[in-house]
């Protein structure tokens, strides 16, 4: 969503419970289809609402972590991309 330009959260909220699978993929810039992947949590999909939102539903998919950019620094940054989330899951289990 975030390369199409369109506010991840308020179109996940659209299409509330019946999402099953979370496909998770941050772009460095909104509206631009060419926009490069970024860890996510540092570029424009707001991730901390969407992994909240999806905490408050109390939902149950799956999750994947999609990563495109092809770097010297690839392994580095697809585990960002896991330590976020798993940061999330543990700050809401506090």
């Amino acid at each position: 969503w975030v390369r199409s330009g369109l506010d991840t959260l308020e179109s996940l909220k659209k299409y509330q419970k019946r999402v099953i699978t979370l496909h998770l993929k941050d772009a460095a810039e909104s509206g631009k289809r060419d926009s490069r992947d970024v860890p996510l949590g540092t570029g424009k999909a707001n991730y901390a609402a969407i992994l909240k939102q999806v905490y408050d539903w109390k939902w149950r998919g799956v999750m994947t972590v999609e990563y495109e950019h092809q770097s010297p620094q690839l392994v580095e940054e697809v585990a960002a991309c896991v330590k976020y989330v798993e940061d999330f899951a543990t700050k809401v289990k506090a």
